[in-house]
């Protein structure tokens, strides 16, 4: 699962453009729900 969230951080971070807060953000949430 760590693959598949790594691939969600990249993405987002490719459609974000440059925002690196939102990117980390997004990245805190899905480890969040995988923790879960």
């Amino acid at each position: 699962m760590e693959i598949t969230f790594d691939i969600n951080v990249k993405v987002g971070s490719f459609k974000s453009g440059n925002n690196i807060s939102t990117l980390s953000a997004s990245s805190t949430l899905v480890i969040s729900g995988t923790n879960t």
